[in-house]
């Protein structure tokens, strides 16, 4: 019994500082460019914002480009929600808050759309339209 107490309250506290690193990081911007598209299976979804931002994230393709991007092996709900609301706060001109994973900067060389450094940013994990 006490192993289990244990695992479990290892799990809570993992998944917790897992967790930690997302927020709504980008405030205010407003949405440049929203790229959609599939590459090596993955279906992607890649934002270039713009706005008065501290870019100065750490993850060079996100301070360089001002990109996020979210990556899945499927389409779900909320990517298409997310794109949904970015395509209309683009068109409205409306600002967005982003909700992003400040520790997952994913900047692999295959990705270079948007030229030198490579990469797709950091982690996008949700829209809001911004109040």
């Amino acid at each position: 019994m006490n192993k289990v107490v244990f695992v479990v309250i290892v799990f809570v506290i993992s998944s917790g500082v897992a967790n930690a690193a997302r927020e709504w990081a980008f405030q205010g911007v407003y949405v440049k460019d929203v790229s959609v598209y599939n590459y090596n299976n993955y279906n992607m979804v890649t934002v270039q914002i713009e706005g008065d931002v501290n870019w100065n994230t750490g993850c060079a393709p996100t301070d360089v480009h001002h990109i996020v991007s979210y990556r899945n092996n499927s389409v779900s709900s909320s990517m298409q929600t997310w794109v949904s609301m970015l395509l209309f706060a683009q068109a409205q001109d409306l600002p967005v808050n982003l909700w992003v994973d400040m520790n997952n900067c994913m900047s692999g060389s295959q990705w270079d759309v948007f030229g030198a450094p490579a990469g797709l940013g950091l982690h996008l994990y949700g829209v809001r339209i911004a109040e």
